[in-house]
């Protein structure tokens, strides 16, 4: 995976700031080149947004916060609907790796067609790892880690910092509260056709059309990160 040089500049600055809290939000991958079985060899992710900052081992996104911010992030950039769908959260010093609670959550996500992109990011040691997550034609999920290649600069635009103001502001109305597990608590929005439209939605069937507005989700399913090693 490509980390363009605009989107290192982002990480490390929300690194930077947020130096013992995880922080989390949605994320646009695209594909530059694929193999022959059609498979991504080279993704770029090309777009994030930090919604959510949590505490020392975990980050939460609002499934509802989530669905009415993408409207106006396609709005503002109509490339991101050939975009992949995905995840950043950050594991600030603990260093970049995937722990058995991000592993299942790939998994899980891994939707019918398509493909699921994940990445994580961190300050110390190990700075990034990213894969993918997908289901074979037996619908069996599985995932596969790759490599990143990043460019290094920094200059902070106003709107980062804006952004990070804001989850700083919220976090603090936010109460510390735990799981019995200790892990981070995602909504899934796969079921929720405000979030489809677009590849993959998150879970969904990675297309563009074909979303049904009538269906409403019977309930939502809780997914799981955590920066605990594990």
């Amino acid at each position: 995976m490509n980390l363009p040089d605009l989107i290192v500049q982002k990480i490390n600055y929300l690194l930077t700031r947020f130096k013992s809290k995880e922080w989390s939000g949605p994320a646009w991958y695209g594909v530059n080149k694929r193999e022959k079985n059609g498979f991504p060899s080279e993704v770029s992710l090309n777009h994030f947004v930090a919604i959510d900052l949590g505490h020392a081992t975990e980050t939460e996104i609002d499934g509802e916060k989530l669905g009415k911010i993408l409207p106006q992030i396609y709005k503002e950039n109509k490339k991101l609907k050939n975009c992949y769908l995905g995840l950043i959260h950050s594991h600030h010093n603990m260093g970049a790796f995937f722990s058995g609670t991000d592993k299942d959550t790939a998994l899980e996500q891994a939707p019918l067609e398509g493909l699921f992109f994940t990445t994580v990011v961190a300050s110390d040691k190990d700075e990034f790892c990213t894969g993918v997550s997908y289901r074979d034609h037996f619908g069996f999920p599985n995932f596969i880690e790759g490599d990143v290649v990043a460019d290094y600069k920094m200059d902070v635009p106003k709107e980062w910092k804006a952004e990070a103001k804001k989850i700083e502001k919220e976090n603090k109305k936010t109460k510390i509260v735990y799981n019995k597990n200790g892990q981070l608590n995602i909504l899934n929005t796969q079921n929720d056709s405000r979030y489809g439209g677009y590849y993959n939605g998150w879970g969904g069937y990675n297309r563009i059309s074909g979303v049904d507005d009538e269906k409403k989700p019977k309930d939502q399913k809780t997914i799981h990160l955590s920066g605990k090693l594990t």
